[in-house]
């Protein structure tokens, strides 16, 4: 029987890039609300090629271990044939 593992995303990379490359620095109420607000106008830019709060998920399998790890994009684009995770 194996080992069973979850893991999201985010805890993943927090985990890989310890260093510090992934910023978690404090924002204000007020400028996090910009940003969302600004987000969502260009989220509504991309029209119905635009899936928003898209789940991904992913299981693996290695030796002894299933590794189950999921995470959200904010939004997949697709134009022509490419697929753009947002």
């Amino acid at each position: 029987m194996s080992k069973q593992i979850k893991i999201s995303v985010r805890n993943l990379v927090e985990f890989i890039l310890r260093s510090g490359d992934i910023d978690n620095t404090f924002v204000s109420s007020t400028r996090a609300l910009e940003g969302t607000r600004a987000y969502q106008k260009v989220q509504r830019s991309y029209g119905e090629e635009y899936t928003p709060g898209v789940v991904l998920r992913h299981i693996l399998n290695y030796e002894d271990f299933t590794i189950d790890i999921e995470g959200r994009a904010d939004g997949i684009l697709i134009e022509n044939e490419n697929i753009i995770i947002d």
